[in-house]
């Protein structure tokens, strides 16, 4: 999936609607299908596209045709290549100085945010997504810095800062 740069991920008020965007436009080779799951009565799915302009149209398109049943979209433009791992739960961050743990509902907002986040340097620890409905979506970034967390503009997510990690809580994100 190296070639497929650009996402566009949608929260989605059902699993049918996942599937009617799928039908209508994935074809395999400028996009695929990177993730479609079900989160109790609603789904995520993430596309993913080779060309960025197909995407900018694709987004455009799902939004238009689909409005009644997107909950969320966001199209993240040139994904940096630690998103999808960190995603996955494949990569593998140990925790700093300091912690920021953000909750939201929206698995598309938060990629989006996630993916800014490592534009900005920020090392991810963690990302979660709680698979019912309303979904919960976490976030756990770490840095030397507490003021460089405070500084995170996440107006659809909770913000809890915790500063100086002790031991104890290190244990729950190391293996």
């Amino acid at each position: 999936m190296n070639q497929y740069k650009h996402l566009i991920a949608l929260d989605l008020t059902s699993y049918g609607a996942a599937f009617a965007i799928i039908n209508r436009f994935v074809d395999d080779d400028g996009i695929k299908v990177f993730e479609v799951s079900p989160c109790g009565q609603a789904a995520i799915l993430i596309l993913a596209a080779k060309e960025i302009t197909s995407a900018q149209i694709l987004k455009s398109e799902i939004a238009s045709f689909f409005k009644d049943q997107v909950l969320n979209i966001a199209l993240i433009e040139n994904a940096h290549t630690d998103l999808l791992p960190t995603y996955l739960s494949q990569n593998k961050t140990s925790l700093n100085k300091n912690l920021l743990i953000l909750e939201g509902s929206s698995v598309a907002l938060g990629l989006h945010l996630a993916d800014k986040l490592l534009k900005q340097k920020y090392a991810l620890v963690d990302f979660r997504v709680i698979r019912t409905f309303p979904k919960n979506v976490i976030i756990s970034a770490t840095t030397a810095s507490m003021t460089e967390l405070l500084d995170i503009d996440c107006a659809d997510f909770k913000k809890n800062y915790i500063e100086d990690v002790q031991i104890t809580l290190k244990s729950f994100y190391e293996i």
